[in-house]
């Protein structure tokens, strides 16, 4: 969180930018989650049910996003 000494002045800026950073955080928030759960899930799968890695696969799929979604956009830009 930013904090300035004087609150009036780029006051709206300022608010601005700490929702977008509160949405951000969020978001890596919930991809750390999801990628926590995701190694436990796996390491359950793995040693005591092997029939459930699909599900792991899909759940490292689903953590993976963000990542997978830059790659793409940057292979667009440059044109592979």
């Amino acid at each position: 969180m930013i904090k300035t000494n004087s609150p009036n002045k780029g006051s709206s800026s300022l608010v601005i930018h700490e929702n977008e950073n509160s949405e951000k955080e969020k978001q890596i928030n919930h991809y750390l989650k999801v990628s926590s759960a995701t190694l436990g899930l796996t390491a359950i799968t793995t040693l005591f049910y092997p029939a459930l890695v699909p599900l792991s696969i899909f759940a490292i799929i689903y953590s993976t996003l963000p990542i997978l979604k830059l790659v793409f956009e940057l292979f667009l830009k440059h044109g592979g």
